[in-house]
């Protein structure tokens, strides 16, 4: 049994070139794009390791930057991200473009998705998310200059970008952390099967489940267990033949 290898990511990506006669009520058509967005740079860590991996292509070009990003998400059983739809959409689109076949099948878990779900938060942004939880907060910058110097080649801006993306790793880690100890992501991917660990808990796989209550469907009833590690909910996978307690949870 191995513990499931969990991928935070965050990617920056450069903003569209348009042509336009105003700012207001404006809707561009494709003729006016002259540049179409692109990905800029991603930082990545493992989830409990201390190494954060940066790439960009002011660094390695856009082939090597891919090619490390594509090594990183097919190592990986669980990828990570504050809206992680946008950020896996980016690669997977960088891939295409560049000729690539689709990294190793994951899954996902979207930090914003689960806060948004679960919580009344004055903001989902994960600045807020993290201030409020007490984790810190993402590193400021002036906003849309920075990645105009980053692309106009302005060494100071492009560590500013290199430290800024690798920093919301770190917060959205942190994030996870905060959520998945507490039990707070139950609808994500069961990690105690992909630990090896079927009957273990779907959220941390811990082993210590203890039966408390019924779950109840329409048309079924199910074990309900509650595990004594991180505090999550979940049931067993079989109908109960009257209350029989039964394993094998989700």
């Amino acid at each position: 049994m191995t513990e499931p290898r969990v991928l935070v990511i965050d990617v920056e990506t450069a903003p569209l070139t348009l042509s336009g006669w105003g700012l207001r009520e404006q809707n561009f058509g494709l003729a006016q794009v002259l540049e179409t967005s692109r990905l800029l740079c991603f930082a990545a860590k493992w989830y409990g390791k201390p190494r954060v991996h940066f790439s960009s292509e002011w660094q390695h070009g856009q082939a090597g930057m891919l090619e490390r990003a594509h090594k990183l998400l097919s190592d990986a059983d669980v990828v990570v991200a504050h809206n992680a739809p946008f950020d896996v959409k980016q690669f997977n689109t960088a891939f295409l473009l560049a000729g690539m076949s689709p990294p190793a099948p994951f899954q996902t878990i979207d930090t914003l998705r689960a806060v948004r779900s679960r919580f009344f938060l004055a903001s989902n942004r994960l600045d807020h998310i993290a201030r409020v939880l007490g984790l810190g907060q993402k590193v400021s910058h002036e906003g849309h200059g920075l990645w105009l110097r980053v692309l106009d080649g302005h060494g100071p801006s492009r560590r500013l970008m290199r430290e800024y993306n690798e920093h919301d790793v770190i917060l959205c880690e942190a994030v996870l952390e905060a959520l998945w100890s507490k039990g707070w992501v139950p609808d994500g991917p069961h990690v105690g099967a992909i630990a090896g660990r079927p009957d273990g808990c779907p959220q941390c796989g811990g082993a210590r489940l203890h039966a408390r209550g019924v779950a109840r469907t329409k048309v079924s009833a199910y074990q309900r267990f509650q595990c004594q590690d991180c505090g999550g909910w979940c049931r067993g996978n079989k109908a109960l033949p009257g209350r029989a307690t039964t394993r094998g949870v989700r």
